[in-house]
């Protein structure tokens, strides 16, 4: 298969009746926990997050971040009519390439490669999400922080210092304290080395 971004492009320009563009705004809502997905989606533009509400801690509860040529398939609520778990909100403007469900049939029946690589893509996003959760349940907020930042698309640097902090449970101060602490660990480590 060709360059992956290029591939779901020329798919779509090919095929537009398998796709409604849509635009927007900063903190829009996708799609809210409790409902029911009818819709996936490509992103062109823009960043997107998928996070729980904790109404418990009252604290949101980051999941994962998507940015443009990456798909936001809410998979088990949008194939077996559950009600999601997650949130999904724009976190910076975007375009979206929106596919609902008879959509996504006439994918599936029509261009069965494509709808494989979709699966692929999902199979991706999964084991990123995986990921994601083992750091957060075994490292610091420090180190967790200094993996995300590390291994995360650069457009991350374009999202708020509150929605990072968000993501990690906790408020900017206390991500900025943490840091702080961790960075003078740092140093002092490097004095005591010399």
């Amino acid at each position: 298969m060709e360059n992956n971004a290029n591939m779901i492009e020329d798919f779509f320009r090919e095929n537009p009746e398998l796709r409604k563009t849509e635009k927007y705004e900063t903190e829009a809502i996708l799609l809210k926990s409790g409902e029911l997905a009818s819709k996936i989606w490509y992103i062109k533009s823009g960043i997107v997050r998928l996070y729980i509400y904790s109404i418990k801690y009252e604290k949101f509860v980051g999941i994962s971040f998507f940015f443009p040529n990456d798909m936001i398939i809410p998979f088990r609520s949008f194939t077996q009519n559950i009600p999601s778990m997650f949130n999904v909100e724009v976190v910076e403007n975007a375009i979206l390439y929106a596919i609902d469900k008879n959509m996504w049939q006439n994918i599936t029946n029509e261009h069965p490669e494509f709808s494989q690589y979709i699966f692929e893509k999902l199979q991706q996003a999964h084991y990123k999400l995986i990921s994601d959760m083992t750091i957060a349940l075994t490292c610091p907020l420090a180190e967790r922080y200094e993996e995300f930042m590390k291994n995360e698309n650069p457009l991350i640097k374009n999202v708020k210092q509150k929605i990072i902090a968000e993501h990690f449970c906790t408020s900017p101060e206390a991500l900025s304290r943490a840091l702080k602490i961790e960075k003078e660990k740092s140093r002092r480590k490097y004095v005591d080395s010399k």
